[in-house]
């Protein structure tokens, strides 16, 4: 017994100093607090709306000379008020967050019974940095297909070969891999790393490997392999590398940089009278700040959208610009009948599987445990090592269904981790009580694995629109409408069969000879509204599973789609909206067609690329 006492002292100790170094993380930052400036300008040349991926790196970007004005307006409130938003490991605590906003869509036609009141939850970044400061870091450019269908659908400039070099821009890549070669940055702001390998990623990897996988070596995808490899990760030293810790913050103190966070943008103003060409002229833009007062800010060069691919059409809309009968509706004024935008909603519908492990060498510490959580911050910030610095990710993987023959990219990704609040069964995945209550081994164990199945190149598209509150705070305006988002998920029966052969690619993988060391179950029960007349885990199990539990994976892109006609397309390749002078959107709503990867490291490129067309207009 008196052995105990001096352990026990140890222990408070420990405790304690954890305690004080979380407090010390807390108030430490090297770029200083975001200062919000005490008088705003009339006229700034740039007025950026979104501090999100894309317009850190634009309001960077833009006020690189001096001479140049920028103002950057973000909902959110700044992401360093919550001390760990900066660690790799707490992806799944920032999800579940106050930085986090849940968005509900609206019912599901061909999808989602099990999710409560058929509708999925879109979990987004309401913090300055976006969905950077949430997402997963996983760092991947895409198939060169990708770009060359942009191009092919006569979007200039955005072929493979012409994006490349803005991913090498924005990019420093600190892993020597067999493809090493120019085609890859090492002089970015986004410092790219390679995830750690565990034992059960190893014997996954080797698993995928003996059923004829092989592991893709190339980062850019495009070799056409399937298979799993360990993650890159855009992690630096372990810090997350989100565009606010890497572009924003180190230029705060630019005297022609305002950042003002907590602002809505209630609309893009315009001047009454047209130019010369027909095309209305943008003045500026109407925000209400959260003292409740309204703001108008003008532009001498441009507004640039930024806002994402959910939040940048609602804005326009708001302000005039969209269909002009959806406009109609809502007794909106239609200042510019633009008939797609907020069309051809793309996203990367998800399934989830579980297994349980046996002799699982890797456990999520943010997610498990009070004490862990205080043990390993204090290795985190005192030695700058242990379990918090790297990803929840343990593998990532490509593979192709084998449904379009004529395709070398990959329509599959999976994901593997064994940090299960990722996607959660309630708050991520929305599924309702009695689906939840069949899956409710997930949280109440440290030996689960979560396989992350997501689709690619879903053929069913989705919609944003926007919609008038009955009821509403008359003097807040940004309350005054909502946006109605519907994914359409399964529209094509096709993206069904896709889905439960990536399924059934993961079942194979994990059943295999190589994983047996680890005697995987899979944690599945005949599920409420599937067992009725199927056969457990057949095919036709699996397409009833994915339809029934699928939900978004926060890839959202393609609501402002790029093109040249304006009646199948939002912006033209110079990101330039059709119609209206003096406005951009530079952010993933853009894409033209869906990319082969997390959307992330392809936002960055774009932003990269828009800050030059600005730039070469200003000339």
């Amino acid at each position: 017994m008196p052995r105990e006492v001096p352990l026990l002292r140890n222990e408070v100790i420990f405790v304690v100093g954890a305690i004080i170094f979380s407090y010390c993380a807390f108030l430490y930052n090297p770029h200083g607090t975001l200062k919000v400036p005490t008088q705003l300008n009339r006229t700034y040349d740039y007025i950026v709306v979104g501090a999100g991926t894309a317009g850190c790196v634009l309001a960077s970007r833009l006020s690189e000379h001096n001479s140049k004005s920028v103002l950057i307006l973000e909902s959110g409130d700044e992401e360093q008020k919550l001390y760990y938003s900066h660690i790799p490991a707490s992806a799944g605590r920032l999800m579940h967050s106050k930085l986090a906003w849940r968005q509900r869509s609206v019912v599901q036609k061909h999808c989602c019974d099990a999710s409560v009141d058929q509708q999925v939850v879109y979990v987004r970044g309401n913090v300055l940095g976006g969905g950077g400061v949430l997402d997963l870091m996983v760092y991947d450019r895409g198939h060169p297909e990708d770009y060359e269908q942009w191009a092919a659908m006569d979007n200039v400039g955005w072929s493979y070969e012409d994006v490349a070099r803005y991913f090498v821009k924005a990019e420093s890549f600190d892993i020597k891999t067999p493809a090493d070669s120019d085609s890859y940055g090492q002089k970015g702001l986004i410092h790219v790393s390679e995830g750690q390998p565990t034992l059960i990623g190893k014997a996954i990897l080797e698993a995928a490997k003996s059923l004829g996988y092989k592991e893709p070596q190339d980062p850019r995808g495009g070799n056409g392999v399937s298979g799993f490899r360990f993650p890159r990760h855009m992690i630096h030293n372990g810090v997350r590398q989100s565009t606010v810790k890497t572009y924003l913050r180190p230029v705060l103190k630019r005297k022609n940089l305002h950042v003002v966070a907590e602002t809505h943008v209630t609309k893009i103003d315009f001047d009454k009278k047209r130019d010369r060409d027909g095309r209305l002229r943008t003045t500026g833009v109407t925000f209400q700040w959260k003292n409740g007062r309204i703001y108008h800010a003008l532009a001498a060069r441009e507004v640039i959208l930024a806002a994402g691919a959910l939040s940048t059409p609602y804005i326009l809309m708001q302000s005039g610009l969209g269909e002009k009968a959806h406009l109609q509706e809502q007794n909106i004024e239609v200042k510019e009948d633009l008939p797609v935008l907020g069309q051809n909603l793309i996203d990367h519908p998800t399934t989830v599987l579980f297994y349980s492990v046996e002799n699982l060498d890797y456990r999520n510490h943010a997610s498990h445990g009070f004490f862990d959580w205080l043990k390993n911050l204090y290795f985190y910030y005192v030695h700058g090592s242990g379990p918090l610095t790297t990803s929840p990710i343990l593998l990532s993987g490509f593979f192709r269904s084998g449904f379009d023959p004529d395709s070398e990219r990959p329509d599959l990704q999976l994901l593997v981790t064994a940090d299960t609040s990722i996607v959660d069964p309630k708050i991520i995945q929305n599924l309702n009580d009695e689906v939840a209550e069949e899956m409710e081994f997930v949280g109440n164990s440290r030996n689960i694995l979560a396989i992350i199945v997501s689709q690619l190149h879903a053929k069913s598209t989705g919609s944003v629109k926007i919609k008038h509150q009955q009821q509403h705070n008359e003097h807040d305006h940004h309350q005054k409408w909502t946006s109605e988002v519907d994914p359409n998920f399964y529209d094509d029966d096709n993206d069904v069969k896709v889905q439960a052969r990536g399924l059934r690619i993961a079942i194979n993988i994990m059943e295999s000879e190589p994983m047996k060391k680890f005697n995987p179950k899979l944690l599945e029960k005949p599920m409420t509204g599937c067992k009725q007349g199927l056969k457990f885990m057949t095919d036709q199990y699996l397409e009833c599973i994915a339809r029934k539990r699928s939900f978004p994976s926060r890839h959202q892109s393609g609501t402002c789609r790029m093109g040249v006609d304006a009646q199948i397309s939002v912006v033209d390749p110079k990101l330039r909206v059709h119609g209206i002078s003096g406005l951009r959107i530079a952010d993933a709503s853009v894409f033209p067609s869906d990319v082969s990867a997390n959307s992330n490291m392809p936002t960055i490129m774009m932003a990269e690329k828009a800050a030059d067309l600005m730039k070469e207009t200003d000339q």
